[in-house]
């Protein structure tokens, strides 16, 4: 089973940043300012090894090796486990959503790397999160989202994942 996304009205609303947007030189200030002593989530290979190379060890790194859909080298990681999960472009798979949340609740620093597509898997990270965690993720050709879990951003994330179509994948 997987959320799968439903049409193109949804698609248009996730293209807006769930939360703060961050160009330039902002990104690297409010990381390092904003990110002591909280769970930090990391979506994206650009994202993750932008916020491990600021020194900040995220709870949960999602990559996919690639940037915009074309392979990379593997983003820096500070993770000390590392697990695998299959996730198809425009879905959520029910492995995914189940290793983001073991992911958070675990004791270990761990990097799930995608076979697929990680590109709406910010939306569980948001969802499951503990109050005060900050999701990080990419805004395509914009910059870096930064979200702050709390029962508003939790509550739009699940709004969110509620408009997407349940699934055979």
């Amino acid at each position: 089973m997987c959320y799968r996304l439903a049409d193109e009205k949804l698609r248009d609303e996730l293209k807006k940043p769930l939360g703060i947007l961050l160009k330039g030189d902002e990104v690297a200030k409010f990381i390092l300012s904003s990110s002591g002593g909280r769970p930090v989530i990391t979506v994206g290979d650009m994202t993750t090894d932008t916020v491990v190379g600021l020194g900040v060890k995220p709870r949960v790194e999602v990559v996919d090796m690639k940037e915009r859909r074309n392979p990379r080298d593997e983003p820096r990681s500070s993770a000390e486990r590392v697990v695998r999960v299959a996730n198809e472009p425009g879905t959520i798979s029910a492995s995914a959503f189940e290793a983001i949340r073991a992911a958070i609740s675990s004791k270990w620093r761990t990097r799930i790397v995608v076979e697929g597509e990680e590109d709406l898997l910010a939306l569980p990270a948001i969802a499951l999160a503990p109050d005060g965690s900050l999701v990080f993720y990419g805004q395509p050709n914009e910059g870096l989202v930064c979200v702050e879990v709390n029962a508003a951003s939790r509550e739009n994330a699940i709004r969110l994942l509620s408009m997407f179509k349940l699934d055979v994948c």
